[in-house]
């Protein structure tokens, strides 16, 4: 899936798929692999939506690390992302031009998260519902 085809070169341009194709693309699909931009491009809800039940999902890339939690309630059972070790130097890594290519193994690290089995028995504990209606 890809919002823009112009992304794609070459011998991957057959396999492109707009992201309306994605009920149709996902059929019969065991595992999904999304990117994080997907949530920068607006597009994480319809894709999450058109995967089955019984498709196991993970979520890659620095965006998706941002805050995971939404994920996990949504079924989505891994996040691969990056953490930021060092902000001050990730700062100057970027007001000087660079981009998140020069951040790993200067600043940052790669991390993967997985959702607390707690969760899956309260999936409230994700955004804190239990707290606010004093569970």
């Amino acid at each position: 899936m890809e919002k823009n085809p112009e992304a794609l070169r070459g011998a991957d341009l057959s396999r492109y798929r707009p992201t309306g194709a994605a009920t149709e693309a996902f059929a019969g699909a065991e595992v999904a692999i999304l990117t994080g931009s997907a949530l920068v491009n607006h597009t994480m809800d319809a894709l999450l939506d058109a995967v089955s039940t019984f498709c196991r999902i993970a979520v890659a890339g620095p965006t998706a690390s941002l805050f995971p939690l939404p994920l996990f309630a949504r079924g989505v059972e891994v996040v691969g992302g990056i953490r930021i070790a060092d902000p001050a130097r990730m700062v100057r890594i970027l007001t000087e031009g660079g981009s998140g290519h020069h951040l790993r193994g200067e600043c940052a690290q790669k991390i993967v998260m997985v959702p607390d089995p707690m969760l899956k028995a309260n999936p409230a504990r994700l955004i804190g519902l239990d707290r606010a209606r004093g569970a």
